[in-house]
């Protein structure tokens, strides 16, 4: 029983391991560690925290899996070394990172989303509200176009360039169907415009 101050002075302190030994400290009583009292461990009467307060970092590491959990065990991260970091919804897991890239189970609710490569849609695509679905690219001389293309992007169904100007193409990738924007005209088997209607 120590009433003051207790200074060690060797650099191991050890403890009797026959038994279960606790350290009880009160609230706002902390566990202070580094030279600056860097690394700060506390209970504040209403909350836990771990605070660093010096220059560097708060790293976590762990050799196999870092696991945050709600006390009952319920997962709420989980970061598997060299493999998934996964985020939970009531411990459901909702994201998770793959090889070769993220994978989310649920749907994604965004203010807005690019997509700097391909996106391949599986399933319906909608808009609801006073929201519409915008969509553009650039080919390669850099005109903003907008195309529906076959699984491997090789032929096209249906083009609209940027200006207004839209294609409709046959199975051998041939524009059977043209609307001129400019023109105000449509041709049907030709996309040369002489009339309203070619």
């Amino acid at each position: 029983t120590v009433g003051g101050n207790l200074t060690v002075s060797g650099t191991t302190i050890t403890v009797d391991h026959a038994t279960a030994q606790t350290v009880d400290l009160g609230d706002n009583d902390k566990i202070r560690l580094g030279d600056d009292n860097d690394l700060q461990i506390y209970h504040s009467g209403t909350n836990s925290f771990i605070d660093d307060v010096g220059t560097g970092n708060l790293q976590i590491r762990a050799s196999s899996q870092i696991k945050l959990q709600k006390y009952t065990g319920e997962n709420m991260f989980v970061g598997i070394a060299d493999g998934a970091a996964s985020m939970y919804y009531d411990n459901s897991q909702k994201i998770a990172t793959t090889a070769t890239g993220v994978t989310v189970t649920g749907t994604v609710v965004a203010d807005a989303l690019t997509v700097s490569g391909e996106a391949a849609l599986n399933g319906n695509v909608s808009a609801t509200g006073s929201f519409a679905i915008k969509l553009d690219s650039n080919d390669d001389q850099g005109n903003r176009n907008f195309s529906v293309r076959n699984h491997d992007g090789s032929q096209d169904f249906f083009t609209i360039y940027e200006g207004g100007d839209a294609y409709l193409y046959d199975d051998s990738g041939n524009a059977k169907f043209f609307w001129d924007a400019s023109f105000e005209g449509v041709g049907i088997g030709t996309t040369t415009m002489s009339r309203k209607l070619n």
